[in-house]
């Protein structure tokens, strides 16, 4: 099997997995994922944080996030510094969803890394982290 199609293989699964055990129908595990992230960015978050963590391309991080606006999960204000960019906000109800989406994340990472040593977990974040910069670099 060759690289590609083994991690595209792995993603697949991952998101298949998350969407099983997804706490809320409201939102998809991926939209879960970046409300988490959100919830844990120290200062000011905006789109562009959010297009660095998940090397998304512009669209795509501006339709996820217009999509948690549409369903309440999140508000958009602008920053005093730079009026171009928007403040991301999570609203009541995705912080009461946030518990959930936590124990989501983290029951996914303990079956995916079931079976694996410290070592291991580090030594295939270190391979991984190479073939993203790999990709980042063409």
């Amino acid at each position: 099997m060759d690289v590609g199609k083994a991690v595209s293989k792995l993603n697949k699964l991952i998101k298949r997995n998350m969407e099983i055990y997804n706490p809320s129908e409201e939102t998809t595990g991926m939209q879960g994922v970046i409300l988490f992230f959100i919830y844990n960015f120290k200062g000011d978050c905006c789109s562009r944080d959010i297009e660095n963590e998940f090397s998304m391309r512009r669209a795509t991080a501006s339709g996820y996030l217009e999509l948690l606006e549409k369903k309440g999960m999140i508000t958009r204000s602008d920053v005093q510094k730079d009026g171009r960019l928007k403040k991301i906000t999570l609203t009541e109800k995705a912080e009461f969803l946030m518990k959930k989406i936590k124990e989501n994340i983290a029951r996914n990472e303990a079956q995916l890394s079931k079976g694996l040593d410290k070592r291991e977990i580090e030594e295939f974040l270190r391979i991984a982290a190479k073939m993203s910069d790999n990709l980042s670099a063409s």
